[in-house]
């Protein structure tokens, strides 16, 4: 994130600085609001305590779909404790010595020599308090397609044994993702690093700046299965699965501007929840286009998206997806109402109208594709 010189207009800056982050500032802890949130664990903490016997051990929350080898978890295991009435606990041992719990890696599936182990903070003690053991921290090296991970008490000694140890469901794994910068493709902030699967049919996305410490929702990656890297279909995705690299733009088979006419490449979908288009990602490369060019604001031609009609659900900018091959995806919630969305009614059904748009280079001029899109009749494009 570059730093805010004088001549910004402070506005617009922390607009830019939500943008690279993909939240709202107003969603972000100050450090007072953590600190005091703290210290009210630790007062509770410090009140007169009775201590109870911890009986058994349960996950609170577990993570769920793959994660990326040698990278931490994008999301967390929290366990907590009941005591001998069954009930949880909210100190667990003693408020100076609280039970650590360990996690080790068991079950695990490997592909090579590298056997699988834990790293990153492997020990975590519940928080008195709270009662909780936090693991938000934790990475798994090795050669490694799948594996559990449980969780036992490893102080103090007294402790150690009685209580029976807890195993996570399967995780399964996908490739380290590559070291290094962030190859530049798309412009900040929609550059990622990618992780794939050999075979193309899953891949996480993350950003390239760390942001991790901001939350797991702000600084983790984006995991989607892949409905179809390459292939023919109604049209050619023009992309291809490549092992080490992922699903790719093959730009040597998509035709000259001349032949080609990204009409064709438009796809969309309105349901109950959104207004989602998709435009074929190769093929708007073709045309000297990459995702920082384009937005969504309006059916009607705009200069620039410097003024773009955002809410707190939207800021009318795409992403990156895979349902048909590498493709921008745009997306507008329910009530349809962002992003300068035109909304005709006529008395029997709503047809909603907006439009992805932009413009690159010099001489290129401005590129606009209108989608119409009614509830009761089929979906319908005007160019």
């Amino acid at each position: 994130m570059r730093e805010i010189t004088p001549e910004d207009d402070v506005e617009a800056f922390l607009a830019e600085v939500e943008e690279t982050l993909g939240s709202p500032l107003s969603e972000l802890k100050t450090a007072e609001q953590a600190a005091e949130e703290e210290q009210e664990l630790v007062d509770a903490a410090n009140e007169a305590i009775v201590y109870d016997t911890p009986t058994r051990m349960e996950f609170s929350h577990q993570p769920t779909g793959p994660q990326i080898l040698d990278q931490k978890f994008f999301d967390v295991f929290s366990v907590i404790m009941y005591d001998q009435n069954d009930a949880v606990m909210t100190t667990v041992g003693f408020v100076d010595n609280p039970v650590k719990l360990k996690a080790e890696v068991v079950d695990a599936i490997t592909t090579g020599p590298n056997v699988a182990a834990p790293d990153g903070t492997t020990r975590v003690e519940f928080t008195p308090g709270s009662g909780i053991a936090t693991f938000d921290n934790l990475i798994l090296t090795g050669d490694v397609t799948s594996a559990k991970i449980k969780f036992s008490i490893a102080s103090p000694a007294e402790y150690v044994g009685t209580v029976d140890p807890i195993i996570s469901d399967v995780i399964t794994f996908i490739p380290p993702q590559p070291e290094g910068e962030c190859v530049v493709d798309e412009g900040n902030p929609f550059d990622k690093k990618e992780s794939w699967t050999e075979t193309c049919d899953f891949v996480c996305l993350s950003p390239c700046s760390d942001l991790s410490d901001l939350g797991s929702d702000v600084g983790g990656p984006e995991c989607m299965d892949v409905a179809m890297c390459e292939g023919t279909g109604d049209m050619p995705t023009y992309s291809t699965c490549d092992a080490d690299v992922g699903c790719k733009c093959n730009m040597t088979e998509v035709p000259a501007q001349t032949e080609i006419n990204p009409e064709d490449f438009v796809t969309a979908q309105c349901s109950s929840g959104s207004l989602e288009v998709r435009i074929n990602k190769c093929v708007m490369n073709r045309f000297g286009f990459t995702l920082s060019d384009l937005y969504i604001n309006g059916p009607e031609q705009t200069d620039d998206f410097s003024a773009l009609a955002t809410s707190a659900t939207n800021n009318c900018r795409g992403k990156i997806g895979y349902a048909s091959g590498a493709e921008y995806v745009f997306s507008i919630d329910r009530n349809f109402g962002d992003c300068g969305t035109v909304i005709e009614a006529n008395g029997t059904h709503n047809t909603y109208s907006n439009a992805i748009q932009g413009s690159a280079g010099i001489d290129n001029g401005v590129i606009k594709r209108m989608v119409s899109i009614s509830k009761h009749e089929p979906i319908t494009y005007f160019f």
